[in-house]
């Protein structure tokens, strides 16, 4: 099998939404950076990555292929590019939605339900009223987290992340995500009607 291949047999094998650079193939397989973008561009071809102008090029599903309808933390931290701080073990609960912290602490507590997302920058303060109300938090813009956050959060195991990424490319992406699980639930194939009258 020839770099080539190899590069795309390994892009056919990411996770849909997980994200690919000419960098990081190229380090990964060890290969140059030119075989890496050839095979990359072929994988666009075939459909298996599609180029954003704002989130890059991602694993895409191909038609027909059956992907799992659970946008999970860790599915989002891959989403918003972030770092687990904290509450690894909350990385597979079943996300709900989001919320971008943008208020006062009173206006924002009724905005927040369990298993949602708080989009903040360095709020210490909100970043632990939404641990406490049950909601995993993303700090954007690289900034620092304070040790207690991350503690709390472990306590918790509710998960704790954070991207460099602004709020409005970060809630872009994820309004990209969820909008793209919704709409892999709601197809129905032929295939799935077949199946069901047989049963």
């Amino acid at each position: 099998m020839s770099k080539h291949e190899e590069i795309l047999s390994y892009i056919e094998g990411l996770e849909i939404g997980k994200q690919v650079s000419v960098r990081g193939i190229a380090n990964r397989m060890k290969v140059a950076d030119g075989t890496a973008y050839r095979a990359i561009k072929e994988a666009e071809t075939l459909g298996l990555v599609a180029v954003n102008d704002r989130s890059g090029t991602v694993r895409v599903a191909v038609k027909g292929q059956k992907v799992a309808n659970r946008l999970t933390f860790g599915k989002l931290a891959e989403v918003a590019n972030a770092d687990v701080l904290g509450g690894l073990a909350g990385l597979e609960v079943e996300f709900s939605k989001f919320v971008i912290s943008a208020m006062q602490r009173e206006s924002f507590k009724r905005y927040l339900s369990p298993n949602g997302l708080v989009i903040v920058g360095d709020r210490k303060e909100i970043q632990n009223l939404a641990l406490r109300e049950q909601n995993a938090v993303l700090v954007t813009g690289g900034f620092d987290v304070d040790q207690e956050v991350v503690d709390y959060a472990n306590q918790l195991g509710i998960p704790l992340l954070r991207t460099s990424y602004d709020t409005f490319t970060v809630a872009n992406r994820i309004s990209h995500a969820l909008a793209n699980e919704l709409i892999k639930k709601d197809v129905i194939t032929v295939g799935d009607v077949f199946h069901q009258k047989r049963s």
